[in-house]
């Protein structure tokens, strides 16, 4: 299985990657410091995988939302 992709997100001061293989899916990978994240980024950088960080996203899909009725 060959992997390309890795993405993150940042959860007080750890950080859970999840690495995703080429055929599709993820695989949650770690939960890491913020030592071994730099670390795991620039390693996945070297390997030419693609990172990304999640923790925005994440955020912004927890957030409440209001919703305005149509009548």
């Amino acid at each position: 299985m060959y992997y390309k992709r890795m993405a993150y997100c940042q959860l007080e001061d750890k950080f859970v990657t999840y690495i995703f293989p080429v055929s599709g899916g993820h695989i949650r990978y770690k939960i890491l410091n913020q030592s071994e994240m730099k670390t795991a980024i620039f390693q996945c950088n070297k390997a030419g995988w693609k990172v990304i960080n999640a923790t925005n996203l994440v955020n912004k899909m927890l957030e409440p939302v209001l919703f305005k009725s149509r009548r």
